[in-house]
Formats: structure tokens, C-alpha cells, sequence
């Protein structure tokens, strides 16, 4: 199974309005992006966020999609197996910028170019 398709699994909720999605997702202590990202204290890598917002956006485009450049990128603090994380994506052209949240506590912000297969 690809790391999309199993963040896919991990969506618990979605809302959309014109070029924004949000949605939430709990990443279970099975999950891809956990193993070997220390085993005995699982944390999803930062990467697995980059992805998760590369989902969303080709959920609401409904088309293929790849990032071309990641401009910014701050993780504020880790996530764990079976926290509920927030994700707000909104799509302007080709720029995507994102916000990650558990609860009203910043977790991450991702600003990325991207293009449409």
C-alpha cells in the first residue's frame, strides 16, 4: 500500500469549499510513516505531513498532483499515534499553504508549490 493511499485511510473527515479543504485525520499507531521513526517513541515524520496536504489538495482538484518546490515548512511540535490532526489547505493557482492543528495547538505550517499531472 503507498503512503498516499494510506493517509487516504487515515481521513475521518473532509469539508470543501471552492479552493480550500479541511479535514481531519487520526494516523493509528499502525500507520506507514510511523515505522522506524523510533520505534519505541513513534512520531509522524514531517514528511508524512507534506503528503497528507499533497492528498488533500488532489482530493479537491480531483486531479494527480506533485510538489515542485517547498517554500516554508515549520513543525512546532511532534504527533503521535491516535491524535486527531487538523489539516486547512487552500489552493491559490499553483501555491498551496497549509496549517496543522490538534485542537487550537499550532502544530505545523507548510507553504508549497505545486503542479497538476
Amino acid at each position: 500500500m503507498s503512503i498516499r493511499t494510506q493517509i487516504d485511510s487515515c481521513i475521518q473527515q473532509v469539508n470543501v469549499h471552492d479552493d480550500e479543504i479541511t479535514a481531519t485525520l487520526c494516523f493509528d499507531k499502525d500507520f506507514l510513516g510511523f515505522q522506524g521513526h523510533f520505534p519505541q517513541n513513534p512520531i509522524l515524520p514531517g514528511v508524512c505531513l507534506l503528503e497528507t496536504v499533497l492528498v488533500l489538495i488532489q482530493r479537491l482538484k480531483g486531479k494527480t498532483i506533485y510538489m515542485t518546490e517547498l517554500i516554508n515548512s515549520k513543525f512546532f511540535t511532534v504527533i503521535i499515534p491516535g491524535q486527531m490532526v487538523n489539516f486547512d489547505c487552500k489552493l491559490d493557482e499553483n501555491t498551496v499553504i497549509a496549517n496543522v492543528k490538534i485542537d487550537t495547538q499550532r502544530i505545523a505550517s507548510i507553504k508549497m508549490k505545486v503542479s497538476f499531472a
